[in-house]
């Protein structure tokens, strides 16, 4: 009799495991640095009048089309059948390139919502962010304007505030800082001035908060080791023991450290300039969880490499490659990390 009742109980619990597991949800959020996606319409406000029909790349209708498509099959194909919750895009040029994506591209049968805003940028090019009304409820969206005495004219951050389905606050810094143009050492200020911003508000938010959940993603344009990633906006590398929920860990360094593989190529050489960090809360949590470096992953199949080759020895698979026409997706690979939710 006692056996019977042994063996129920452990039944009954083993039901309990599988019903929790059963209710776990992946939370996965990509981010792409798209390369120049431009409509095909000359703004007078900005420098693109090389992206018309008319212009040094004879950016036509068709191949804006081809482009748009080519982004989507992309995202889709990060989501395994599922789409992602949160896409943070970078190099986007205006809300109607975003509106034609997620609803004349096939992402549009996904019910993407969008967070834009026209930045100052010259070239005219912003960072946004796509996500899904029912795993993401924004609470809030700004704007955080980057101008030095140097770059008075370059892409906001988006910092935007939402509800996942735990309940709990996701709060999460869409970023593309300041380029290296003028060279890296020279250009370096300006990033970390840009990481200074994020930072700033990262204290707020650890004031205001205990514990946290912070997400900051983007092309960053600087490595997971250079000063403004590390001693600026204070990202250190995941742990092989326990995180601190109130410190930043970034996911990426680990590609960085290893060498073989990046998020874009030059020269030859891989570079990370695509990357999230992360508040150590998604280490310590059982609700909204990252299990460990593994669920961080840059994304680059074959049809995202030149001819097909993958691994170290591959390039990604552009649009352009100078002022000729490939037909390809961008000189990014995207990147994309899981979170898993326990629902309550």
């Amino acid at each position: 009799m006692k056996r019977s009742k042994f063996v129920i109980l452990l039944s009954f619990l083993f039901a309990l495991n599988v019903q929790a597991k059963e209710k776990t949800d992946c939370f996965r959020v990509v981010e792409y640095n798209v390369e120049n996606l431009f409509d095909v319409e000359n703004d007078t406000l900005t420098l693109d009048d090389d992206f018309t029909p008319e212009g040094e790349y004879h950016w036509t209708y068709f191949r804006y089309r081809t482009k748009l498509n080519n982004i989507a099959k992309t995202i889709i194909a990060i989501g395994e059948g599922t789409p992602p919750a949160l896409v943070g895009l970078c190099e986007i040029e205006n809300r109607k390139v975003l509106e034609d994506l997620v609803q004349k591209s096939p992402l549009g049968k996904y019910n993407y919502r969008i967070l834009h805003q026209e930045s100052p940028d010259a070239r005219g090019v912003d960072a946004a962010l796509l996500y899904q009304p029912d795993l993401f409820r924004v609470i809030s969206a700004d704007f955080i304007t980057v101008s030095t005495d140097e770059v008075k004219t370059t892409r906001d951050i988006l910092f935007a505030r939402g509800i996942v389905p735990t309940g709990d606050t996701l709060h999460v810094f869409m970023n593309h800082w300041p380029s290296r143009r003028g060279g890296e050492v020279a250009s370096e200020k300006n990033r970390c001035y840009a990481a200074s911003l994020v930072r700033e508000k990262v204290d707020s938010i650890f004031r205001a908060t205990d514990m946290p959940y912070i997400l900051i993603m983007g092309d960053f344009n600087d490595y997971p080791d250079n000063k403004s990633i590390t001693e600026v906006l204070l990202a250190n590398p995941v742990p092989k023991d326990m995180c601190c929920p109130r410190e930043l860990y970034n996911l990426f360094r680990q590609f960085q450290e290893d060498g073989c593989m990046g998020t874009y190529k030059f020269q030859s050489e891989w570079n990370v300039l695509d990357q999230m960090i992360v508040s150590g809360v998604f280490m310590r949590s059982e609700t909204f969880a990252i299990r460990g470096e593994h669920d961080a992953h840059i994304f680059c199949p074959p049809f995202l490499c030149v001819d097909g080759k993958t691994g170290s020895e591959s390039s990604p698979f552009r649009t352009y490659g100078g002022t000729m026409y490939k037909g390809g997706f961008s000189d990014h690979f995207p990147i994309y990390t899981d979170f898993y939710i326990q629902k309550k």
